[in-house]
This record gives C-alpha cells, sequence and structure tokens, in this order.
C-alpha cells in the first residue's frame, strides 16, 4: 500500500493521503487572519489595518555554452498587517509575478530548449502569520519568513522573485541583556518553484518522455517536512557575538535532503581608528538520512579590512566530503555563496571548497562590490573552475535600488564536474523590497 498515491479502499476501509492533512494546517494562520478581518467587530481592533506595496521588476540573461536566455519579469507584492485585541498581530503578504519572455527561458517549472532562470509567473500567499507575546515569549504561527545569521543554513532565497517561505511555529525568547533563543517546528517549505511545480510535469516539457511524466523530488514547489531548528544567539559582548544551532529536518518529499545539522559560529569584530576589522568562524557536523555515513564535516573561516570607503575580504569555505555523499544546505539562500552563477546549488559529491576574495567600494548612494571564486573539490582537491561576480548598486533612499549583476563562471580543463562556460547578466529595479 503507497499512501502517497491518494485514497486506498478495502471494503469499507478508508485511508486518506495523510500529505493532504498536513497541508490543510499550513492554511490555518491565513483563515485566522480573514476571520479577524471579517467576524471581529471594528471594536476589537487597535487601528486600522496598514498597507503596503512593493515591486521590482528584473532583466535576466543566462548564457551556458552556446546556449542563451533572458527574462524579463515583474513582481508586485502587498503587505497588510493588523492589531486586533491589543495582543495578536496579523500579517498578510501576496507576490504576483508576471513574466514578458516566457518562451525565451526555463522558468523553472517548465523545461524548454532553454537555460533556466528560477522566476516562475503566478500569484501566491509569499506569508500568512498571527503573532503574540506571553511570557516575554513572541509566538508566531503561519508561513512566515524565517532567516538565521547570513542565511548559510536557513534562509528565504529573497533574491528569486518568488521567496522561500516557511509554515511554522516559531517561538523567540529574549535572554540575558542581548541575547535570543529561537525555537521553530515547519512542516513545509514553500519553494521558489511556486504551487505550479506540482509532481506532474506538463507535456510540453522537455523532460517528459525521459522522466515519464514525473517532476524531479528536488524541484517540486512544496516540499513536506517535520522540522525542528534550535538556535541560540549570545550578544552580550562588545565585539564578540556567539550562535549555537540544530537543525533535524525529515523531508518526506524528498529523502535525500533530510539532514541532522549541529554547529557553532563566533563573530569578532573591532575598530582601530580608521580601521574596522571583523573575523567569524563557523564549524558544523552533518548526519544524512539517506545514507549510512559518518559525520560530515563543514567549516568557514572569514577576515575582512575595512578603511573608509573600502573593504577587503577573505573567506575560506569548506563542505566537506565522506564515503561519497557531501555536506549539504537544501534551506539556505544558496544564490547569496559560491558564485552568483548558482553553479553549486547541489554541493558535488566530491565535496566543495571555496576559496574567494572580495573588494567592496561603498560611497553612498553608490556600492561596487568584486569578488573572485577559486572551486575545487574536498576529495582529491580536482580544480573545478573560477568565477568573477561584480555587483554595481544604486540607492538613493532606502524605499529604491537599481542593481547591475554580473557573473562569469570558467570551468578549469580536464575535468567533468562543471564543464559549462556560464555567464549571467542582471538588472534590477526594487522599490521597497
Amino acid at each position: 500500500m503507497n499512501c502517497q498515491s491518494g485514497i486506498y479502499k478495502k471494503g469499507v476501509r478508508q485511508l486518506v493521503n495523510p500529505h493532504r492533512k498536513l497541508r490543510e494546517i499550513a492554511f490555518v494562520s491565513q483563515l485566522l487572519f480573514l476571520c479577524t478581518l471579517l467576524l471581529f467587530p471594528q471594536s476589537v481592533f487597535s487601528a486600522a489595518p496598514e498597507l503596503s506595496f512593493g515591486l521590482r521588476t528584473r532583466l535576466e540573461t543566462a548564457q551556458v555554452a552556446e546556449q542563451h536566455a533572458h527574462a524579463l519579469t515583474i513582481k508586485a507584492r502587498i503587505s497588510v498587517t493588523q492589531n486586533f485585541l491589543e495582543r495578536f498581530n496579523t500579517f498578510l503578504q501576496l507576490d504576483n509575478v508576471v513574466s514578458l519572455d516566457d518562451d525565451k527561458h526555463s522558468n523553472g517549472v517548465n523545461q524548454s530548449a532553454y537555460p533556466t532562470i528560477a522566476d516562475p509567473k503566478g500569484t501566491e500567499i509569499n506569508q500568512a502569520t498571527i503573532q503574540t507575546d506571553w511570557l516575554d515569549t513572541s509566538i508566531t504561527l503561519g508561513r512566515q519568513r524565517i532567516v538565521f545569521g547570513d542565511q548559510r543554513f536557513i534562509g528565504d532565497l529573497g533574491f528569486r522573485q518568488n521567496d522561500q517561505t516557511y509554515d511554522a511555529l516559531r517561538l523567540d525568547k529574549n535572554l540575558l541583556s542581548g541575547s535570543k533563543l529561537t525555537l521553530a517546528y515547519l512542516h513545509n517549505v514553500n519553494r521558489i518553484f511556486g504551487d505550479q511545480a506540482k509532481s506532474a510535469l506538463s507535456k510540453t516539457d522537455t523532460r517528459f518522455a525521459s522522466l515519464k511524466g514525473i517532476r524531479p523530488k528536488g524541484l517540486l514547489g512544496n516540499h513536506h517536512i517535520d522540522g525542528l531548528l534550535l538556535r541560540f544567539n549570545v550578544n552580550e559582548w562588545d565585539h564578540f557575538d556567539l550562535a549555537s544551532y540544530g537543525y533535524a529536518v525529515h523531508n518526506y518529499h524528498a529523502p535525500t535532503f533530510s539532514n541532522r545539522t549541529f554547529g557553532i559560529e563566533g563573530q569578532y569584530r573591532q575598530k582601530f581608528g580608521h580601521f574596522k576589522t571583523k573575523t567569524a568562524l563557523d564549524l558544523a557536523l552533518q548526519k544524512q538520512q539517506s545514507i549510512q555515513s559518518d559525520w560530515i564535516a563543514y567549516r568557514k573561516l572569514s577576515a575582512s579590512i575595512g578603511y573608509k570607503m573600502f573593504q577587503l575580504g577573505l573567506r575560506h569555505e569548506v563542505l566537506s566530503e565522506k564515503n561519497n555523499a557531501a555536506f549539504i544546505t537544501p534551506l539556505a539562500t544558496l544564490h547569496k555563496f559560491q558564485g552568483w552563477t548558482d553553479q553549486f546549488i547541489n554541493t558535488p559529491s566530491l565535496g566543495l571548497i571555496d576559496n574567494s576574495i572580495s573588494v567592496v567600494f561603498n560611497a553612498r548612494p553608490w556600492t561596487i562590490d568584486i569578488r573572485h571564486h577559486l572551486f575545487t573539490t574536498d576529495k582529491g582537491h580536482i580544480d573545478i573552475g573560477k568565477e568573477v561576480d561584480i555587483d554595481l548598486i544604486f540607492k538613493p533612499v532606502r524605499q529604491h535600488e537599481v542593481k547591475l549583476r554580473i557573473a562569469n563562471f570558467n570551468p578549469a580543463s580536464d575535468q567533468i564536474i562543471k564543464t559549462n562556460d556560464v555567464r549571467k547578466f542582471f538588472l534590477m529595479y526594487s522599490y521597497n523590497i
């Protein structure tokens, strides 16, 4: 018997797909929000609803070997905040993404002859939460944005037009003078591919025949999970911050993403005259459910020095390998790391070492960010390639931002891990997003 196949009948016995029940929970907070607006009398509201609007338009091009793709997408966002009964806050956020060049790229939902630019069109409930405070603890229920640290393990993929959000229950407890303990239970990941990315492929999809009409698990728009996240941020010193974390995630749709990860990270900041210095260390161990392996290690060491408008940074990051299994970060904001051409969304089976250097010039309203990456495998130290990334940002005020992003990956010769030259170009305007 396969419970995932739908409804199973034997005589009068009926077994309903358990994922359907869990999926229904995802809409509890959304219904609560609507009920507060429709059922409660106006006297229970502390004030009128607060509305905000956002807009982001992006031109993106991708060249993979000799294949070219381009996409012009526009994202519109409306957010509504409402307080009621003086202690409950509800938040609803709707996103709509339209594509003006839908036939010139693969969008992450439907695969065509063009390279992928993963910004599918559609309308989504991005966030819908109800929040309150009880015994000095903030409690948030519903579809929400969860970001920890620099988003290396838990993030929202905010660069893409469709965010990654979580159907979750979250508790935040302030401790000591500046520390915080966060505990969250996740039961669904709303991924960037959106609700259209269901298990069945479209017959027009170029992968339909080879995959027998079934979408790869890693490209589904929703992943049902049982996830427990625990993070303790200690901010009790002038120059030093410390955090420890433990993430246990069982992914029902994509078991290869299931893992238990435990780690600690520290950051030290110090100013010497006109010079600003910062160093950071992150160490973690991971056990994966789908394979029989030892604990797999992760480490990241970074350092930077800034003088007036300039900053120079160095970074050494290792996603290790054990018994042909590599360290994974499936819930991270992956576009932020290991180059903006997104060549290492999935860690190579031999592991990955990323050594990078960055130079940043910041003179408001202008920012120039230049990065250079050298990629090798953890096992065997095979040279994979190098990448150069450039950001040019103009931000005259907080609400408006224009960004030009260029990324160029060049593979090393005599290796089969990454063999294509990849070039990407992004031109974006954002208003209040």
